[in-house]
């Protein structure tokens, strides 16, 4: 949650094997990150989901299940450096 521009998942990539990830932060800064891996030729594992959420008014459930997200898999989340941003 609000991956920014964090590389955990590309550092850690020969650890996480058959893992679906989903880097979900605003629209803007996930097309700049995907720009910024094109231009390094840094690949992006096909088990990767980029998607866009407005933490303020989309539904977070929904914008994941629309990338496939499962509730009845194991799932872990990492939510840095978001939550100051939103509103009460």
């Amino acid at each position: 949650m609000g991956s920014g521009f964090d590389s955990r998942a590309y550092r850690f990539i020969d650890y996480i094997k058959d893992t679906k990830i989903f880097e979900v932060d605003v629209a803007p800064t996930l097309e700049k990150k995907i720009e910024i891996l094109k231009d390094k030729n840094i690949n992006i594992p096909d088990e990767m989901q980029f998607v866009a959420v407005n933490f303020n008014k989309d539904n977070l459930d929904d914008r994941l299940f629309q990338y496939g997200f499962k509730k009845d898999k194991k799932n872990l989340f990492i939510w840095e450096g978001v939550t100051e941003y939103l509103t009460d």
